[in-house]
């Protein structure tokens, strides 16, 4: 498959002893080529690192390439790739994405204050999450511009018909919560999370636990009326199959739920009113586990905003975002 370099990568060869060019959307690389030219090789190397697409087709018919095809490294992109990006993860061979620009920080990881192992670790892949937890804003143009290869090349979305909305509170979320500590089931269409009932219901916990994490609409209405659910299980609600969790028209995750969540293994954070799951992104922080752990189940706002740029986990934490918090409990109520 062909490769693709953006202009600030081709403006990186652009001494006679490494010469790339672009010619119609093709990276060229010329070294070896330019004894060989009949033109001279200064006629080249004037535009070394550079499209030089005008100049060449001003002077060459349109078919001089396909004689020098083998002179052609790959195409010249508006972005680079993450699937090029994964390709250089290791400490001789390092690029890491920040906020959509590419960075080659192969040569800075030695003179990196943190350490070449803060970097390296996220060799071939997107770190501007923990990046931006620790570093302020425009720091990288102020020490290591040259790292920057080019903006990341996000695939275009295809448009999809419009259908019922989707992104809600899905079973293959449901499905996550099937073990004794952490228990969901669905009730014509609530989601609820029963872990705490497990031990207060009358049937015992068995008979709730053979549903964890999956629809028990139809066994619970040939035992239960309609009325049960309204009366009893509110408060066990997390949100509607279907629709985001926590939104306006059901409750969202109380502070109860997320304060269950208070381990190595399973921890949630309540940050600007919104609950993520941190569990995962525990040993990729660069404060360590301990500075989340602390406030593992709780509130962190106060904290997280003392230290932290505005909007930093709204747009980074995306993917850890499990969804608000209930209406009238983001007042710090999961820190008591």
């Amino acid at each position: 498959m062909s490769r693709s370099f953006t202009l600030e990568q081709v403006r990186k060869h652009s001494r006679p002893d490494d010469c790339w060019i672009v010619v119609n959307g093709d990276v060229i690389d010329c070294t070896k080529y330019l004894p060989s030219h009949p033109g001279g090789s200064l006629s080249i190397t004037a535009f070394a690192g550079a499209d030089c697409s005008l100049e060449f087709n001003t002077v060459h018919s349109s078919g001089v390439m396909e004689q020098h095809k083998a002179l052609i490294v790959g195409k010249l992109s508006e972005g680079i790739t993450m699937e090029e990006v994964a390709r250089h993860r290791t400490p001789n061979d390092c690029w890491v994405v920040i906020n959509g620009e590419v960075l080659d920080v192969t040569e800075y990881l030695e003179e990196h204050p943190g350490g070449e192992l803060s970097i390296s670790a996220f060799g071939g892949t997107d770190c501007s999450l923990e990046y931006n937890t620790v570093h302020a804003k425009g720091l990288i143009q102020e020490t290591c511009p040259q790292c920057v290869l080019g903006k990341l090349q996000v695939p275009q979305k295809r448009k999809k018909k419009k259908a019922k909305k989707s992104g809600g509170l899905g079973m293959d979320e449901v499905a996550k919560h099937n073990t004794k500590e952490d228990c969901w089931v669905v009730v014509n269409g609530f989601v609820l999370a029963v872990t705490p009932f497990l031990t207060e219901h009358p049937g015992g916990p068995e008979a709730i636990l053979r549903y964890a994490g999956q629809d028990a609409t139809e066994e619970w209405n040939m035992i239960h009326s309609f009325e049960v659910l309204q009366q009893y299980g509110s408060k066990y609600i997390v949100g509607k199959l279907g629709e985001p969790m926590g939104g306006t028209t059901e409750p969202g995750l109380t502070v109860e739920e997320v304060a269950k969540h208070n381990s190595k293994k399973d921890c949630w954070v309540i940050v600007n009113g919104m609950v993520y799951n941190l569990t995962d992104w525990l040993p990729l922080h660069p404060g360590g586990e301990t500075v989340i752990l602390t406030y593992a189940g709780k509130d962190a706002s106060d904290e997280w905003n003392m230290i932290h740029p505005a909007d930093t986990i709204e747009k980074y934490g995306k993917k850890y975002e499990l969804g608000p918090v209930a209406l009238g409990e983001t007042e710090g109520a999961a820190a008591d």
